[in-house]
């Protein structure tokens, strides 16, 4: 299973503060939503200017919003488009999980802030998202782990699976991979 990725730098530890601050507004993305988010702008076909990627991950405070929170969110997508286009994605990209608990000495992650966080940030592009998935059934299987976290529906068709902990393992473990494969299909349309 995937495991949870911690804050690597004293920059993202400052970010995923602000993040998941107890006191911080309801309509702000959780850290792990906001990595999926930036993962999600990074892989925009086209560039999303930053005010407007801002106000979604900040809501309704976003005009309240630190310079510094702005810069740090500013150079947190930077990085995660250099990772995205490094030669070492695989090892480099590490999606920031939630971690919801133990199981025998085994940390139990949740990826569904995550994934909704990468499914919000596709809605600047989803034409272009929904036109590959309906021309290449691989685009469409791609985003069926994200999806499945991401959604309403999604978890409850996990759910309703019978076999939940197994499959959940299997989406999860196939996030990464899904993301850097429709990083490709993304460069080129």
């Amino acid at each position: 299973m995937a495991e949870e990725e911690q804050p690597a730098s004293p920059e993202e530890e400052e970010l995923a503060a602000f993040f998941d601050d107890e006191d911080a507004p309801e309509d702000r993305m959780t850290f792990s939503a906001f990595d999926g988010f930036a993962t999600g702008i990074a892989l925009a076909p086209e560039a999303v200017p930053q005010a407007a990627w801002v106000a979604v991950a900040l809501g309704e405070a976003a005009d309240e919003a630190p310079p510094r929170v702005i810069e740090l969110m500013a150079h947190y997508v930077d990085e995660m488009r250099s990772v995205l286009d490094s030669t070492d994605v695989s090892e480099r990209f590490v999606p920031v999980f939630d971690l919801v608990g133990e199981d025998d000495g085994e940390e139990l992650v949740s990826p569904s802030d995550w994934c909704a966080g990468f499914l919000i940030a596709t809605e600047f592009y989803r034409d272009t998202l929904d036109a590959l998935a309906e021309t290449n059934d691989e685009v469409a299987e791609l985003l069926v782990p994200i999806i499945s976290f991401g959604t309403d529906e999604g978890l409850d068709a996990l759910e309703e699976s019978g076999d939940e902990d197994s499959l959940a393992d299997e989406l999860i473990d196939a996030i990464q991979p899904s993301v850097i494969a429709l990083r490709g299909y993304l460069r080129s349309a």
